[in-house]
């Protein structure tokens, strides 16, 4: 539910249902890439979280997200590794973020302004940024609680948003892309699930799961189902 203008507002029933579908395919999809071995999330609670090595995880978050190798070169998986190893006082105490900033959302701000303080976007001598990549390093090696952002999730949150969205990481408008993302993506994230949790995704969601996750898988099947062309799976795509 939502409070507009004093008065509340229910949840578009359409939207649900197609988010409660969207993770039901979610979860086919990876329960065939789980039997072959190819689940990410297992991965990394396995030998790579054990050797806590930078660069085997970089590696493997860029390989499973389809970093397009032309803005994501070895070279600079190297050099991201590298900045990671020099910045943990910044990126170890981000571990601890929760799904309290859905509620206060200064908290994501301020988690911002620290990783603003790393060269995780584009280390010295990187060839672009590369937000898809960032988020998705965040997400899966420093705490659940930051959205993904991709360019399936992108089209969907196009498509859904209730309010006017700048969808434009590169904006203007912004100083930098982690400002885009601090304001617009997970304030974007933050409403849909908030004004859908009780519709659909805490019902959809899995045991031990935030429903930052649950959102990301819901974002994540609709995008690629807006864009069939693009492939069948996460390892086949490009990313914006």
């Amino acid at each position: 539910m939502d409070v507009l203008n004093g008065q509340q507002k229910s949840p578009d029933r359409s939207l649900c249902e197609d988010m409660s579908n969207a993770k039901k395919r979610y979860d086919e999809w990876i329960e065939q890439h789980r039997a072959k071995g190819l689940d990410l999330d297992e991965a990394l609670k396995g030998s790579l979280a054990k050797s806590d090595d930078p660069l085997a995880k970089i590696c493997l978050v860029a390989d499973w997200g389809s970093i397009p190798s032309q803005t994501l070169p070895f070279e600079d998986q190297i050099r991201v590794a590298k900045e990671i190893r020099e910045k943990r006082n910044i990126l170890g105490p981000l571990m601890s973020l929760k799904e309290d900033w859905l509620q206060n959302h200064q908290l994501m701000r301020n988690a911002v302004e620290e990783i603003k303080k790393t060269e995780l976007l584009k280390p010295h001598g990187a060839k672009a940024n590369n937000l898809s990549f960032a988020s998705k390093f965040l997400h899966w090696c420093v705490s659940p609680s930051f959205p993904i952002f991709d360019s399936y999730s992108l089209a969907a949150m196009k498509k859904m948003s209730r309010k006017e969205f700048s969808a434009n990481p590169s904006s203007s408008k912004y100083e930098s892309r982690w400002d885009w993302y601090a304001s617009e993506w997970t304030d974007g994230i933050r409403d849909l699930i908030n004004d859908h949790r009780q519709c659909c995704l805490m019902k959809s969601q899995q045991e031990g799961e935030g429903l930052v996750r649950t959102i990301d898988k819901v974002l994540w099947q609709m995008g690629k189902d807006m864009k069939p062309k693009r492939g069948g799976n996460r390892s086949n795509k490009k990313d914006t």
